[in-house]
């Protein structure tokens, strides 16, 4: 029987970004000095009996899946901040520039969740099931991160422009 994963639920997103940890959950067990079980029981919400720490635990086991490059490494903290009302957004590196490519993904991730919106909206009378919801929440919580780093790259530019305004007002 396959386990059915919440996408907005820390512990469930943090075991399926593990699963795709480079060599799965036994390599990251090795790596992380436990046996495969207990990584396994750590992973599982329904396991009362292990549990991922925040202060010690879930900080390391996050920063080991972004080095090694796992792309949804931080869906945890997405559904963390979700659970507590929250939305988490990666912040841009301070030195990336927001390309036309990027700038058209944002745009896109933002129509999509409006299309999605319309159209959940024109079947609100049928109601929303699960599936229906968890995607809704998920395009919508990507919308909002893509609104986020177009804002975060606008206020790069306007400071770095209002920089070299300054050094050329210094230098006249």
């Amino acid at each position: 029987m396959t386990k059915r994963l919440d996408p907005v639920h820390p512990q469930d997103a943090l075991y399926a970004a593990a699963r795709m940890y480079p060599g799965g959950v036994k390599a990251l067990a090795i790596v992380r000095d436990v046996s495969t079980e207990t990584m396994y029981q750590k992973l599982d919400r329904q396991n009362p009996k292990n549990r991922i720490g925040f202060d010690d635990e879930l900080f390391s086991l996050l920063d080991q899946l972004r080095a090694a490059g796992v792309p949804p490494w931080d869906d945890a903290v997405a559904a963390l901040a979700h659970q507590c009302g929250g939305v988490y957004v990666r912040l841009p590196d301070s030195s990336s520039d927001m390309d036309a490519p990027a700038a058209s993904l944002a745009v896109s991730a933002i129509r999509e969740f409006s299309e999605l919106m319309t159209e959940f909206t024109a079947d609100a009378n049928a109601g929303i099931n699960d599936a229906a919801l968890a995607r809704l929440e998920k395009e919508g919580n990507e919308a909002l991160r893509a609104i986020q780093r177009m804002l975060s790259w606008a206020r790069q530019e306007h400071d770095r422009r209002q920089t070299e305004r300054a050094s050329l007002k210094a230098v006249a």
